[in-house]
C-alpha cells in the first residue's frame, strides 16, 4: 500500500462505514475471474461513505473505479494502482405505490425477478443479462431490440464537486445513454395497469429469452470466449 492509500485510509477511517481491502485480487470480483490486486478496494455501506472516499481520491489525486458487477472487465495481471469502490452494499429493491427502485448494485437478473414476482412486465428481454442495473444503465444495456433507457425515467447521482464531510445530497440527473443519446427523463416512473400480467406469463416468457441464450451460454462454458467487447483497466 502506497502513502497516498495509507493517507486516505487515516482520513476517512473515523467517518468511513464499510469494508476496506488493501491489496485485494481483482480476480474475486470479476466474471472472467482474471486480474491483479486493486492497492485498495472500498465497500462502503451507505452514500456518505461512498462519497467520503471518492472525495479523498480526488483531492488525493489517486485513480479510482467503480465497479458494478464486474461483467465486461478485465483487470491487468498488474493489478489497479488506486481504489476500486465497489457498489455491492447498494443493493436495495422496492415495489412502492406503483414505482419500482433499484440499487446500483442490484444484479440485472434479480430486478428482472423481482419485476415478475410483482407482476409487472417490460422486463422480461433482460433474463440472464449478467452485471448490476447501475451498470446496465451506465452503458444502455440492450437485448433483443430493448434498451434499458426505455425503462428508465429516474436517475439519482451525487454531486461531489461542493461536498463535505457534514453533507450530502441527491440529484435528479439529466443523462444521455450511450448507444443512441436518448435523454434520461427526471420523474419517477409509475407503472400502467396495462403493464400488470399474470406472473406465469411473465416467467414463461423470461424462460423463452433464457432458451435462447443458453446455446451461447454453453459456448462461453465450452471455449472461454465470451464474443463480447470489454473494459480494460490497469
Amino acid at each position: 500500500m502506497t502513502n497516498r492509500i495509507r493517507k486516505i485510509v487515516e482520513n476517512i477511517k473515523n467517518l468511513y462505514k464499510g469494508r476496506l481491502f488493501p491489496d485485494e485480487p481483482m480476480s474475486l470480483h470479476t466474471t472472467m475471474k482474471v486480474g491483479g490486486n486493486a492497492e485498495l478496494f472500498a465497500e462502503p455501506e451507505d452514500v456518505f461513505s461512498l462519497a467520503l472516499v471518492i472525495s479523498e481520491c480526488k483531492k488525493n489525486s489517486v485513480d479510482f473505479f467503480i465497479l458494478g458487477g464486474g461483467s465486461n472487465l478485465i483487470v491487468s495481471d498488474e493489478g489497479f494502482c488506486g481504489v476500486v469502490v465497489s457498489m455491492n452494499a447498494f443493493s436495495s429493491i422496492k415495489f412502492e405505490n406503483g414505482i419500482v427502485i433499484c440499487g446500483s448494485g442490484v444484479e440485472t437478473s434479480r430486478a428482472v425477478e423481482f419485476f415478475a414476482q410483482n407482476g409487472i412486465s417490460g422486463m422480461e428481454s433482460f433474463a440472464g443479462l449478467p452485471g448490476t442495473c447501475g451498470g446496465a444503465c451506465y452503458m444502455n444495456a440492450r437485448c433483443y431490440s430493448n434498451d434499458i433507457s426505455s425503462k428508465i425515467e429516474f436517475v439519482e447521482y451525487l454531486d461531489l464537486e461542493n461536498f463535505d464531510e457534514n453533507s450530502y445530497k441527491f440529484l435528479e440527473k439529466h443523462i444521455k445513454m450511450y448507444h443512441n443519446n436518448k435523454d434520461c427523463g427526471s420523474t419517477l416512473h409509475k407503472w400502467s395497469e396495462s403493464e400488470y400480467i399474470e406472473k406465469p406469463i411473465i416467467t414463461s416468457r423470461e424462460k423463452m429469452f433464457l432458451d435462447l441464450l443458453l446455446p451461447k451460454y454453453k459456448y462461453i462454458a465450452r471455449d472461454g470466449n465470451t464474443n463480447k467487447l470489454f473494459l480494460y483497466i490497469d
